[in-house]
């Protein structure tokens, strides 16, 4: 007879010793004595002296227990150190708004009291979040600014009245809307938008924001793989007392409740350990990376964890 014959035969048994055990309970009339309050004041009771029984059977196994908080811990590490430098590319001063505003520029006969009146009746477009008139004056002196010049030594001001507008969406199709409605306008000469330079930031954020959820999934299959490798050898461990308790007639629900509080304990020092962790990653790469954002960005500060 091969041993998984034998390991069928010993739960054959078992299971068959169990259901000896109920019937002859049925027969003999035994009943629970105690009172619902009772019950439930037990059933409390239970929970309680689990919770900190799990904590001290983790501990009967110190190298093991320990092995597995480090490993969840590092797991769980790497998406939120992750999570923090897309959070701070995301967050950057300026970083949408430069690329994914709409500028507006209208006919040159157009006034400053007129493009006032334009800008008003522009805010009422659900597709706007914000907008700034940009007088010709104010655009004249953005324009010497820019060129480092006090005057161009122009007769007449040659700038058309501008509207800087702010999306509410920036999604690329309501992006092509807001502007196909606004050419429309009688007003207006031009709306312009680095549509180039838009397509390529979505195309980097969806693909780190892709490079994320594998992460989160393989790390997500690890520590699953983690757990279940150390309730196992908790099952294992305390094979016999689940018998026992079988036997004297306990439910699923009690067997199981030693287990889920060591699963409980677990997640929960993992987590310390991850947050842990990813503080001092980011904060060695805090540096480093707010010259990098304030390079090529124009962030002020790397943002941690707490947010400083």
């Amino acid at each position: 007879m091969s041993q998984h014959d034998l390991q069928q035969e010993a739960v054959a048994s078992e299971e068959a010793e169990q259901q000896k055990f109920r019937v002859m309970s049925q027969r003999v009339g035994i009943r629970d004595p105690r009172s619902p309050e009772e019950k439930r004041k037990a059933y409390f009771r239970h929970h309680r002296l689990e919770f900190v029984n799990a904590w001290l059977q983790l501990w009967l196994t110190p190298v093991a227990t320990l092995l597995s908080i480090l490993v969840m811990g590092m797991a769980l590490c790497l998406p939120i150190t992750l999570w923090v430098l897309m959070d701070n590319v995301k967050s950057v001063a300026g970083f949408w708004d430069d690329g994914a505003q709409v500028t507006v520029y209208l006919k040159p006969t157009i006034t400053d009291a007129q493009g006032a009146q334009v800008a008003q009746s522009l805010q009422s477009n659900p597709n706007v979040a914000g907008l700034r008139l940009i007088s010709k004056e104010e655009g004249l002196q953005q324009l010497q600014e820019a060129m480092g010049v006090n005057r161009l030594g122009l007769e007449a001001n040659p700038l058309p009245v501008a509207i800087r507008v702010e999306p509410a969406s920036l999604d690329e199709q309501t992006l092509l809307q807001l502007q196909s409605q606004l050419s429309s306008w009688p007003e207006v000469d031009e709306v312009v938008w680095d549509q180039m330079w838009f397509q390529r930031l979505q195309s980097a954020v969806s693909f780190f924001d892709r490079m994320l959820l594998v992460f989160l999934a393989g790390l997500a299959t690890l520590i699953v793989l983690v757990v279940l490798t150390a309730t196992r050898l908790a099952i294992y461990h305390r094979s016999s007392e689940t018998k026992v308790l079988r036997l004297f007639g306990a439910s699923d629900a009690y067997i199981r409740r030693p287990f889920l509080y060591s699963g409980a304990w677990l997640g929960f020092w993992s987590g310390v350990i991850a947050l842990v962790l990813a503080s001092i990653a980011s904060q060695w790469l805090a540096a480093p990376a707010a010259t990098l954002l304030q390079t090529y960005l124009g962030a002020d500060a790397f943002q941690g964890l707490t947010g400083g």
